[in-house]
């Protein structure tokens, strides 16, 4: 599928998708990521909602992009 996004806003998504998240551990559990410290429990669910929005985006427009591994 063709877009009209800019390559560069495509290509910032696209770094963004490919990064690790929490919540891609299939046997995630917040606190064992954040310990029992609301802030980093507050943050670390902030950047993996902001990952798996880049991901929605992209799979909207249908570009391709590859997940880090652990």
């Amino acid at each position: 599928m063709a877009h009209i996004l800019p390559d560069s806003f495509v290509a910032k998504i696209k770094e963004i998708a490919e990064q690790q998240a929490w919540s891609d551990d299939p046997e995630f559990l917040v606190d064992d990521y954040a310990g029992g410290n609301e802030d980093d429990a507050y943050y670390g669910g902030e950047r993996a909602g902001e990952i798996q929005f880049a991901r929605s985006v992209l799979d909207m427009i249908g570009v391709e992009y590859t997940m880090e591994s652990k």
